[in-house]
């Protein structure tokens, strides 16, 4: 698991200090039966992490530097540990401008891509596509640009060892799509498409492959008058796309909005995130059983816009990532047995 944790005294994760009263990024293994293996703080913004082929975990995130002019910017940095929590290497990746790792998976052939997105200065984020070798030497880096504001969330390599890619198209505040893209194993770009429910404000937060070479994009949607606000309840968006990025179907779920998902049977899937009502202060964990079926007569309430992206080749600079000693502290873990009358009821006592 990767997340982050805040406090200082008052919580069982007892290795922190005063020196560092911020947010922190936490990994932590448990085993089938949720009993505690190890924990880590890892001392760099982790967005992303991955098991790969040999029980390894690759982590990824960014790490920020002061320049001399005393302005901050921000490398991509991967990590590697072996499957006890000990760290194998450590990377940072320099672009020469502010970028940052958001995903990161291993290859069929055991290479590694990640993605993120990429700031020059004085113009908005642009995707980032990082290719490596296994031990994390560069291959190649492309950065992708359309309009505004782009960055990548979820990689899923295809079945002609290519890549699919999702990730958020923003312009401003006012207006955002999913986007969708498919390029080749080298990173050059066959088609790209932005996703958009009419009159909303739309994200994508996790991208599964789905049946028969599909692929599911999950998020939330909200009016774009009131999208971030509190006046209005969100909807969880979930959109099914075929292998050339048309929309097979799509659906809202009120009250919701949606992080993660897994295929169950043959085009039937499980959506999960969190739910709630606006007047309501207290959203709960949510899932849903969904079975994606297009409407012949009003059509799929998601539809695609064709757009044409730029690429562009970056040439990156490695540098070795900090010593162990300075980058990861062990910690106790204590697991909190919860009664479970405790953890399925609101407090009133009505089962959820």
């Amino acid at each position: 698991m990767l997340g982050y944790t805040q406090s200082l005294f008052n919580t069982p994760l007892r290795a922190f200090s005063p020196s560092f009263p911020w947010a922190r990024h936490l990994l932590v293994k448990i085993d089938s039966g949720g009993n505690v293996q190890w924990a880590r703080l890892v001392c760099c913004n982790s967005r992303g992490i991955y098991e790969t082929a040999d029980g390894s975990f690759l982590v990824v995130g960014d790490r920020p530097y002061e320049q001399k002019d005393k302005t901050t910017k921000t490398n991509t940095m991967l990590v590697k540990l072996d499957s006890g929590g000990k760290i194998k290497w450590s990377q940072t990746y320099d672009s020469g401008y502010n970028d940052s790792g958001t995903t990161v998976v291993e290859t069929r052939d055991g290479e590694i891509m990640i993605g993120g997105a990429v700031q020059i200065p004085g113009s908005d984020y642009d995707a980032l596509l990082i290719k490596l070798t296994s031990d994390g030497q560069p291959v190649w880096a492309k950065k992708y640009e359309y309009e505004k504001q782009q960055g990548l969330f979820s990689l899923i390599e295809t079945s002609d060892r290519g890549w699919m890619l999702m990730g958020p198209h923003k312009e401003g505040n006012s207006v955002s799509s999913v986007l969708l893209m498919k390029v080749s194993s080298k990173g050059d770009i066959a088609w790209a498409k932005t996703y958009n429910s009419n009159g909303h404000y739309d994200r994508g937060t996790a991208m599964i492959q789905g049946y028969n070479n599909s692929y599911l994009v999950v998020g939330r949607s909200d009016d774009i008058n009131t999208a971030g606000g509190s006046g209005e309840d969100p909807q969880g968006a979930a959109i099914l796309v075929n292998e050339k990025g048309d929309v097979i179907a799509s659906d809202y779920i009120a009250h919701s909005a949606l992080m993660s998902a897994a295929q169950t049977g043959d085009g039937e899937y499980m959506v999960t995130g969190t739910y709630g009502r606006s007047d309501s202060q207290t959203p709960n964990m949510f899932i849903a059983y969904w079975v994606p079926i297009i409407n012949e007569k009003s059509g799929p309430p998601f539809s695609s816009v064709p757009i044409t992206m730029n690429e562009r080749s970056l040439t990156l600079s490695v540098d070795n990532g900090p010593l162990e000693d300075d980058f990861i502290q062990n910690l106790d873990v204590t697991v909190l047995q919860v009664p479970a009358d405790q953890a399925l009821t609101n407090g009133k006592g009505d089962a959820k």
